[in-house]
């Protein structure tokens, strides 16, 4: 199994900081939104790494959370989204084919790795499919 980053994450390693500056609203409410593009090599059971590391113990909001797709990627992909080494606790069997945005869904997850990660369930995404997506959590 393979693992590439995201924008997001590779700029983080690149500059060597812990993550990225999020888009703070609605109080404490802060969104991370990051997009991922395909490089054509990985696919079904594959991993990609997302907006990590979120603050230890913040609240993550399944609810509020989205993957947004704006141009259909191959038929029949499709992924998860989640943290703390569950796949899909924050969206689950997202389909990937379809145009639009899908939001998380359960409870709020309060982050103790941090790490978020898209794991590709079904399909192969060909090189240069784009994907977005936005985690909402809350700090406290």
């Amino acid at each position: 199994m393979s693992e590439i980053n995201s924008k997001l994450a590779a700029q983080a390693e690149l500059n060597n900081s812990m993550r990225p500056d999020s888009i703070e609203a609605e109080g404490r409410v802060r969104f991370l939104n990051d997009s991922v593009i395909f490089d054509g090599v990985v696919s079904s059971g594959d991993t990609v790494a997302l907006l990590s590391p979120l603050p230890k113990g913040c609240l993550i909001d399944p609810a509020r959370s989205m993957v947004v797709v704006d141009t259909a990627l191959s038929g029949g992909t499709a992924a998860d989204v989640g943290v703390e080494g569950v796949a899909d606790n924050i969206a689950s069997a997202v389909d990937l084919g379809t145009v639009g945005s899908v939001a998380g869904q359960g409870a709020l997850i309060t982050a103790q790795a941090g790490n978020v990660k898209l794991t590709l369930t079904n399909g192969t995404p060909d090189n240069g499919d784009t994907i977005r997506v936005s985690i909402a959590y809350y700090v406290r």
